[in-house]
């Protein structure tokens, strides 16, 4: 009788054993199993980032290399859109001319060189004539859902280009054109490198003259507060002379198209080559 006992209590204990390593051994097939899952996800998202990054640096470079291209010589002219009348969302592109063979005497005679822009149609891209423009991909680069305060004027649409990893798309926006509201001044140039810094920018604009109400900016009543503006590199960085940033943001969101914290320029001879001589 106790040997029968002895022997069922022996037999219930290995059953208790073996049913509680089947549940532990449950339990870590599941934990693989979700790490796994979570690694693949992980993984997935890691290649779309990757093909993302890639994609956004050959836009980049294919727009550095327009860029080269078209505005490299001397001879060569920038201006928005929007001198042509253009009013949508294509009037804040940056169009290139060739102003080798420019004369005042034939001012309507331009020779237009291209769109610094991405577009799939490269006789669009090409051409002066932007009133029946159509796109093949369209993405809205500037505002849209990325800025969604931008007003609908000032968007920007262009082209996305198809590539075997992915797509991209670019826009430049001339900087130059833009009035600058930093003072960059460094006490070690000399007379001459001061002159030629000073003749190359526009400094400190009057913010009052834009719709953006710059009253809530650490800048002073002067708007040529050199101890302060001096400070500005970029309209981030304007950002940090209100107390509000994420407000101040907004603000010059408003101003984007106008606004820029160095605005250089190159004194050449757009006839002729070179660097003007007789100032």
């Amino acid at each position: 009788m106790d040997y029968h006992t002895t022997t069922i209590r022996t037999r219930g204990f290995a059953l208790i054993a073996t049913l509680s390593l089947i549940v532990l051994l449950a339990f870590v097939g599941i934990a693989l199993l979700t790490m796994s899952g979570q690694q693949s996800s992980e993984t997935v998202v890691t290649n779309h980032h990757e093909k993302a990054q890639n994609n956004a640096e050959l836009g980049l470079m294919r727009a550095l290399e327009e860029l080269q291209e078209a505005c490299g010589p001397d001879q060569r002219a920038t201006a928005n859109a929007s001198i042509l009348g253009i009013t949508d969302t294509k009037k804040q592109w940056m169009g290139v001319w060739d102003t080798s063979t420019y004369s005042p005497l034939d001012p309507e005679n331009r020779n237009f060189t291209s769109w610094m822009v991405s577009m799939a149609n490269s006789t669009i891209k090409q051409s002066d004539d932007l009133t029946n423009v159509i796109f093949d991909d369209p993405i809205t680069i500037f505002g849209g859902d990325l800025e969604p305060n931008i007003p609908a004027g000032d968007q920007v649409i262009v082209d996305k280009i198809t590539t075997d990893q992915g797509k991209y798309a670019y826009w430049v926006s001339d900087e130059g054109l833009k009035a600058s509201v930093g003072y960059h001044y460094n006490e070690d140039l000399n007379a001459e490198e001061a002159q030629s810094v000073s003749l190359s920018s526009q400094v400190g604009c009057d913010l009052s003259v834009f719709r953006t109400d710059f009253t809530s900016f650490e800048i002073g009543s002067d708007a040529l507060a050199a101890d302060k503006l001096e400070k500005v590199a970029s309209l981030d960085t304007l950002e940090l002379l209100t107390n509000s940033p994420s407000d101040a943001k907004d603000l010059l969101l408003e101003s984007y198209h106008h606004l820029t914290g160095l605005s250089l320029g190159v004194n050449a001879d757009m006839k002729l080559g070179g660097l003007k001589r007789d100032l």
